[in-house]
Protein backbone atom coordinates (compact mmCIF):
# COMPACT_ATOMS: atom_id res chain seq x y z
CA UNK A 1 0.00 0.00 0.00
CA UNK A 2 1.36 3.47 -0.82
CA UNK A 3 0.97 5.16 2.84
CA UNK A 4 3.21 8.12 1.41
CA UNK A 5 -0.11 8.41 -1.30
CA UNK A 6 -2.55 8.21 1.74
CA UNK A 7 -0.92 10.72 3.83
CA UNK A 8 -0.66 13.41 1.53
CA UNK A 9 -4.24 12.81 0.23
CA UNK A 10 -5.18 12.90 4.21
CA UNK A 11 -3.28 16.12 5.03
CA UNK A 12 -4.11 17.87 1.75
CA UNK A 13 -7.70 17.80 2.96
CA UNK A 14 -7.11 18.51 6.63
CA UNK A 15 -4.10 20.93 6.39
CA UNK A 16 -6.40 23.71 7.17
CA UNK A 17 -8.34 22.19 10.31
CA UNK A 18 -5.16 21.25 11.33
CA UNK A 19 -3.44 24.97 11.27
CA UNK A 20 -6.96 26.20 12.42
CA UNK A 21 -7.75 24.05 15.42
CA UNK A 22 -5.32 21.09 15.67
CA UNK A 23 -2.41 22.84 18.46
CA UNK A 24 -2.99 24.22 22.04
CA UNK A 25 -1.30 27.50 23.27
CA UNK A 26 -1.87 28.46 26.95
CA UNK A 27 -1.85 32.14 26.43
CA UNK A 28 -0.50 34.13 29.62
CA UNK A 29 -2.65 36.38 31.79
CA UNK A 30 -3.59 39.47 30.94
CA UNK A 31 -4.51 42.91 33.40
CA UNK A 32 -8.22 43.67 32.22
CA UNK A 33 -9.13 46.21 35.28
CA UNK A 34 -8.77 49.48 34.58
CA UNK A 35 -7.63 52.28 37.20
CA UNK A 36 -10.17 54.48 39.12
CA UNK A 37 -7.81 56.40 41.34
CA UNK A 38 -8.37 60.03 41.44
CA UNK A 39 -5.82 62.73 40.25
CA UNK A 40 -4.34 62.84 43.19
CA UNK A 41 -3.68 59.67 44.39
CA UNK A 42 0.31 58.11 44.95
CA UNK A 43 1.04 56.74 41.22
CA UNK A 44 0.71 52.76 41.15
CA UNK A 45 4.13 50.79 40.74
CA UNK A 46 4.79 49.95 36.97
CA UNK A 47 4.24 45.74 36.77
CA UNK A 48 8.12 43.87 36.70
CA UNK A 49 8.40 43.24 32.57
CA UNK A 50 10.38 40.75 31.35
CA UNK A 51 13.41 40.64 29.29
CA UNK A 52 12.77 43.11 26.11
CA UNK A 53 14.08 40.43 23.43
CA UNK A 54 11.07 37.72 24.91
CA UNK A 55 8.48 40.61 24.73
CA UNK A 56 7.31 39.54 21.20
CA UNK A 57 8.30 36.24 20.23
CA UNK A 58 6.91 34.45 16.84
CA UNK A 59 7.62 30.55 15.99
CA UNK A 60 7.09 29.53 12.20
CA UNK A 61 8.30 25.92 10.70
CA UNK A 62 6.65 23.00 10.28
CA UNK A 63 5.33 19.84 12.11
CA UNK A 64 8.13 19.90 14.83
CA UNK A 65 6.79 23.15 15.95
CA UNK A 66 3.37 22.36 15.06
CA UNK A 67 3.29 19.74 17.45
CA UNK A 68 2.16 16.85 15.51
CA UNK A 69 0.82 13.48 16.92
CA UNK A 70 1.68 14.68 20.65
CA UNK A 71 -1.93 14.86 21.48
CA UNK A 72 -2.27 11.18 22.28
CA UNK A 73 0.70 11.20 24.63
CA UNK A 74 -0.53 14.35 26.73
CA UNK A 75 -4.14 13.41 26.48
CA UNK A 76 -5.18 17.42 25.07
CA UNK A 77 -7.34 16.28 22.83
CA UNK A 78 -5.31 18.61 20.25
CA UNK A 79 -1.79 18.40 19.42
CA UNK A 80 0.42 20.83 21.46
CA UNK A 81 2.76 23.70 19.80
CA UNK A 82 6.71 23.83 20.76
CA UNK A 83 5.08 27.80 21.42
CA UNK A 84 3.72 26.01 24.85
CA UNK A 85 7.04 24.00 25.63
CA UNK A 86 8.94 27.03 24.92
CA UNK A 87 6.85 28.87 27.36
CA UNK A 88 7.45 26.21 29.74
CA UNK A 89 11.16 27.32 29.92
CA UNK A 90 10.59 31.09 30.79
CA UNK A 91 11.42 32.37 33.83
CA UNK A 92 8.24 33.75 36.01
CA UNK A 93 9.66 37.30 35.06
CA UNK A 94 8.95 36.68 31.70
CA UNK A 95 5.40 35.15 32.00
CA UNK A 96 3.59 37.74 30.43
CA UNK A 97 5.89 37.23 27.19
CA UNK A 98 3.52 37.56 23.61
CA UNK A 99 4.18 34.26 21.79
CA UNK A 100 2.50 32.85 19.04
CA UNK A 101 3.35 30.53 16.10
CA UNK A 102 2.24 29.72 12.83
CA UNK A 103 3.60 26.14 12.50
CA UNK A 104 2.30 23.48 9.49
CA UNK A 105 1.68 20.16 9.64
CA UNK A 106 1.28 20.82 5.84
CA UNK A 107 4.49 22.28 5.21
CA UNK A 108 5.69 19.66 3.51
CA UNK A 109 3.18 19.54 0.30
CA UNK A 110 3.79 23.45 -0.45
CA UNK A 111 7.38 24.99 1.44
CA UNK A 112 7.53 28.02 -0.90
CA UNK A 113 4.31 28.89 -0.44
CA UNK A 114 3.59 28.05 3.25
CA UNK A 115 7.15 29.21 4.00
CA UNK A 116 6.34 32.90 2.28
CA UNK A 117 3.43 32.89 4.06
CA UNK A 118 4.71 32.27 7.62
CA UNK A 119 7.31 34.93 7.17
CA UNK A 120 4.90 37.53 5.83
CA UNK A 121 2.25 36.91 9.06
CA UNK A 122 5.54 36.74 11.78
CA UNK A 123 6.98 39.67 10.03
CA UNK A 124 3.55 41.69 10.37
CA UNK A 125 3.86 40.74 14.16
CA UNK A 126 7.26 42.89 14.10
CA UNK A 127 8.96 40.74 16.61
CA UNK A 128 11.28 41.02 19.68
CA UNK A 129 12.54 36.99 18.10
CA UNK A 130 11.75 34.77 15.85
CA UNK A 131 11.93 30.88 15.86
CA UNK A 132 12.02 28.74 13.29
CA UNK A 133 13.56 25.54 14.07
CA UNK A 134 12.28 23.34 11.60
CA UNK A 135 11.06 26.04 8.63
CA UNK A 136 13.93 25.04 6.52
CA UNK A 137 13.39 21.27 6.40
CA UNK A 138 11.16 21.11 4.00
CA UNK A 139 12.68 23.28 1.89
CA UNK A 140 15.90 20.82 1.27
CA UNK A 141 13.68 17.71 1.98
CA UNK A 142 10.91 16.47 0.12
CA UNK A 143 10.29 15.10 -3.65
CA UNK A 144 12.49 16.58 -5.75
CA UNK A 145 11.53 18.68 -9.42
CA UNK A 146 12.75 21.09 -11.80
CA UNK A 147 8.73 22.92 -11.26
CA UNK A 148 8.93 22.51 -7.57
CA UNK A 149 13.02 22.44 -6.29
CA UNK A 150 14.37 21.33 -3.40
CA UNK A 151 17.70 20.10 -2.19
CA UNK A 152 20.38 23.29 -2.33
CA UNK A 153 17.98 25.33 -4.68
CA UNK A 154 14.99 25.08 -2.15
CA UNK A 155 17.16 26.14 1.03
CA UNK A 156 18.39 28.90 -0.79
CA UNK A 157 14.59 29.99 -0.84
CA UNK A 158 14.27 29.38 2.17
CA UNK A 159 17.45 31.50 3.24
CA UNK A 160 15.88 34.55 1.10
CA UNK A 161 13.04 34.14 3.05
CA UNK A 162 14.95 34.28 6.37
CA UNK A 163 17.21 37.26 4.87
CA UNK A 164 13.90 39.43 5.39
CA UNK A 165 14.13 39.15 9.40
CA UNK A 166 16.50 41.71 10.88
CA UNK A 167 15.64 40.90 14.70
CA UNK A 168 16.99 37.78 16.35
CA UNK A 169 16.45 34.80 14.17
CA UNK A 170 16.92 31.06 15.64
CA UNK A 171 17.25 28.36 13.54
CA UNK A 172 17.94 24.30 12.39
CA UNK A 173 20.10 22.51 10.28
CA UNK A 174 18.94 19.57 8.45
CA UNK A 175 19.08 16.17 10.28
CA UNK A 176 19.06 12.82 8.85
CA UNK A 177 16.59 10.91 9.12
CA UNK A 178 16.55 8.02 7.55
CA UNK A 179 15.97 6.16 10.52
CA UNK A 180 12.40 7.27 10.24
CA UNK A 181 11.89 4.86 7.37
CA UNK A 182 11.56 1.85 10.09
CA UNK A 183 8.88 3.84 11.66
CA UNK A 184 5.26 3.66 11.73
CA UNK A 185 2.90 6.84 10.76
CA UNK A 186 -0.70 7.36 10.73
CA UNK A 187 -1.87 4.38 8.39
CA UNK A 188 0.87 2.11 9.67
CA UNK A 189 3.93 2.48 7.34
CA UNK A 190 6.93 4.77 7.16
CA UNK A 191 6.06 8.37 7.06
CA UNK A 192 8.70 9.42 5.09
CA UNK A 193 9.32 8.11 1.44
CA UNK A 194 13.03 6.87 0.31
CA UNK A 195 12.49 9.61 -2.47
CA UNK A 196 11.70 12.51 -0.19
CA UNK A 197 14.92 12.28 2.47
CA UNK A 198 18.49 13.47 0.76
CA UNK A 199 21.63 11.94 0.05
CA UNK A 200 24.18 11.90 2.75
CA UNK A 201 26.16 14.20 0.71
CA UNK A 202 23.25 16.69 -0.52
CA UNK A 203 22.45 17.02 3.44
CA UNK A 204 26.17 17.84 4.30
CA UNK A 205 26.24 20.49 1.82
CA UNK A 206 23.00 22.00 2.69
CA UNK A 207 24.07 21.97 6.15
CA UNK A 208 27.28 23.77 5.11
CA UNK A 209 25.37 26.58 3.43
CA UNK A 210 23.31 27.05 6.84
CA UNK A 211 25.85 27.81 8.82
CA UNK A 212 27.93 29.75 6.42
CA UNK A 213 24.67 31.41 6.14
CA UNK A 214 24.37 32.05 9.49
CA UNK A 215 27.87 33.03 10.34
CA UNK A 216 27.07 35.96 7.88
CA UNK A 217 24.33 37.41 9.75
CA UNK A 218 24.64 38.49 13.40
CA UNK A 219 21.53 38.20 14.72
CA UNK A 220 21.20 34.81 13.72
CA UNK A 221 21.61 31.57 16.08
CA UNK A 222 21.67 27.50 14.74
CA UNK A 223 20.45 24.76 16.77
CA UNK A 224 22.28 22.15 15.59
CA UNK A 225 19.83 19.28 14.86
CA UNK A 226 21.80 17.08 12.64
CA UNK A 227 24.21 16.60 15.79
CA UNK A 228 21.20 16.23 18.27
CA UNK A 229 19.09 13.70 15.93
CA UNK A 230 22.42 11.58 15.53
CA UNK A 231 22.94 11.50 19.55
CA UNK A 232 19.18 10.09 19.40
CA UNK A 233 19.62 7.48 16.99
CA UNK A 234 22.90 6.59 18.51
CA UNK A 235 21.61 6.61 22.08
CA UNK A 236 24.62 9.43 22.69
CA UNK A 237 24.31 11.83 25.81
CA UNK A 238 23.34 15.06 25.09
CA UNK A 239 24.87 17.56 27.69
CA UNK A 240 22.96 21.26 27.15
CA UNK A 241 23.85 24.07 30.17
CA UNK A 242 25.10 21.43 32.32
CA UNK A 243 22.71 18.98 31.84
CA UNK A 244 23.35 15.83 30.26
CA UNK A 245 20.54 14.07 29.06
CA UNK A 246 20.93 10.07 29.03
CA UNK A 247 19.28 8.53 25.72
CA UNK A 248 17.94 4.89 26.28
CA UNK A 249 16.48 4.53 23.14
CA UNK A 250 15.62 6.17 20.00
CA UNK A 251 11.67 5.55 20.93
CA UNK A 252 12.20 6.92 24.41
CA UNK A 253 12.11 10.34 22.78
CA UNK A 254 9.92 9.89 19.82
CA UNK A 255 7.10 8.80 18.79
CA UNK A 256 6.55 5.40 17.05
CA UNK A 257 6.87 7.40 13.10
CA UNK A 258 10.36 7.78 14.56
CA UNK A 259 10.91 11.29 12.74
CA UNK A 260 8.91 13.11 15.61
CA UNK A 261 10.06 13.60 19.47
CA UNK A 262 7.54 12.77 21.86
CA UNK A 263 6.76 14.47 25.33
CA UNK A 264 9.95 14.55 26.67
CA UNK A 265 12.15 14.75 23.41
CA UNK A 266 10.08 18.03 22.83
CA UNK A 267 11.20 19.19 26.24
CA UNK A 268 14.94 18.58 24.98
CA UNK A 269 14.30 20.36 21.62
CA UNK A 270 12.92 22.99 23.72
CA UNK A 271 15.58 23.64 26.08
CA UNK A 272 18.09 23.49 23.03
CA UNK A 273 16.12 26.35 21.55
CA UNK A 274 16.17 28.61 25.00
CA UNK A 275 20.15 27.72 24.90
CA UNK A 276 20.67 29.60 21.59
CA UNK A 277 18.41 32.37 22.83
CA UNK A 278 19.86 32.81 25.60
CA UNK A 279 23.13 33.50 23.94
CA UNK A 280 21.75 36.62 22.11
CA UNK A 281 22.68 40.29 23.73
CA UNK A 282 19.93 41.29 25.61
CA UNK A 283 19.15 37.73 27.42
CA UNK A 284 20.72 35.05 29.44
CA UNK A 285 20.58 32.39 31.07
CA UNK A 286 18.39 33.94 33.66
CA UNK A 287 15.59 33.87 31.48
CA UNK A 288 14.68 30.11 31.01
CA UNK A 289 14.39 27.02 33.31
CA UNK A 290 16.86 24.40 31.53
CA UNK A 291 16.62 21.62 34.10
CA UNK A 292 14.34 19.08 31.93
CA UNK A 293 12.38 17.66 34.83
CA UNK A 294 11.69 20.96 35.73
CA UNK A 295 10.26 22.41 32.24
CA UNK A 296 8.18 18.87 32.13
CA UNK A 297 6.17 19.63 35.26
CA UNK A 298 5.82 23.37 33.77
CA UNK A 299 4.47 21.93 30.65
CA UNK A 300 2.26 19.89 32.11
CA UNK A 301 0.66 22.77 34.27
CA UNK A 302 0.26 24.83 31.27
CA UNK A 303 -1.78 21.93 29.30
CA UNK A 304 -3.80 20.72 32.66
CA UNK A 305 -7.08 22.87 31.62
CA UNK A 306 -7.03 20.85 27.78
CA UNK A 307 -6.53 17.65 29.61
CA UNK A 308 -9.77 18.59 31.73
CA UNK A 309 -11.80 19.32 28.97
CA UNK A 310 -10.48 16.55 26.85
CA UNK A 311 -11.45 14.21 29.70
CA UNK A 312 -15.20 15.85 29.74
CA UNK A 313 -14.97 15.51 25.89
CA UNK A 314 -14.53 11.57 26.16
CA UNK A 315 -16.82 10.87 29.51
CA UNK A 316 -19.27 12.98 27.60
CA UNK A 317 -19.14 11.00 24.21
CA UNK A 318 -18.96 7.25 26.53
CA UNK A 319 -22.56 8.31 28.01
CA UNK A 320 -24.07 9.26 24.71
CA UNK A 321 -22.66 5.94 23.47
CA UNK A 322 -24.01 4.20 26.28
CA UNK A 323 -27.51 5.91 26.35
CA UNK A 324 -27.38 4.69 22.59
CA UNK A 325 -26.82 0.92 23.71
CA UNK A 326 -23.85 1.56 21.58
Amino acid sequence: MNYLRLFLVFFGAAASALHASAQVEVAPARAAAESTAEPTAEPTAEPTTGTPLLAKVRLMGASVTAGFGNAAELKTGRNVPLTTFFRACLTDKNASADLDETGSNAFFMAPQLTGAQQSARARAAEPTLVIALDYLFWYGAGANSAKKPRRMKGLEMGLKELDAFTCPLVIGTIPNVRHALKGKGPFGGPILAPSQIPSDNERLAMNVRILEWAAAHENVRVVDLERLFRSIVQSEPIEVRGQTWTISSIESVLQRDLLHPNLDGTVMTAIAVADKVAEFAGASADDFVFDAKKVRERLLSLVEPAQKKQAKRLKAAALRKASQGK
